[in-house]
């Protein structure tokens, strides 16, 4: 695993700068996951020295982000909701992401604008969950990839709601 800082061209003449830790042993391969992901032409493209990979992996989970099953689920919820009635995904995540408050207002609306992110730089809808493995379950992330092949996006995130939702349930009872 090695950890690289990349800058990449988006479309539109935009530039993205980041960190990114990928299974691959040459600079090339890494090379070429980058332009492939974000279908962009990369700039810039360093391996991180190790020591230097190993404290990014310790501040990356001090950063990275955190949301309580029931948020997860009801941020879930609220996007199937908004798709089903013909809203498009990106704008019903911006509505998400502009909620303010605390607690699950403001832990969804973070996590919201980190897939934003992910969206805007080119990244498909299930590679963007993909990219945050601790905010979401396994099972999450392939429903949503199955929504992203099939067209059927609002009904998989009802069915990751209501995942997210039993699984919280059977921890409490144990």
């Amino acid at each position: 695993m090695n950890v690289y800082y990349y800058r990449i061209l988006l479309s539109g003449n935009r530039v993205k700068t980041g960190i990114a830790q990928l299974s691959v042993e040459r600079d090339s391969s890494a090379r070429i996951w980058l332009e492939k992901n974000f279908d962009a032409t990369v700039l810039a493209l360093h391996r991180l020295p190790g020591w230097l990979a190993e404290t990014q992996r310790s501040l990356a989970k001090l950063f990275r982000p955190t949301i309580r099953p029931a948020e997860l689920s009801g941020m879930l919820r609220d996007l199937a909701v908004m798709t089903a009635s013909g809203i498009p995904v990106l704008e019903a995540l911006r509505a998400v992401a502009n909620e303010v408050g605390t607690g699950r207002a403001s832990n969804a609306a973070r996590l919201a604008r980190r897939l934003l992110d992910e969206l805007d730089a080119g990244a498909s809808m299930s590679d963007a969950f993909a990219r945050y493995p601790d905010a979401f379950p396994e099972t999450v992330r392939n429903l949503v990839m199955i929504g992203d092949e099939t067209g059927t996006m609002d009904r998989m995130l009802a069915e990751s709601a209501d995942h997210v939702e039993r699984v919280s349930r059977m921890t409490a009872d144990t």
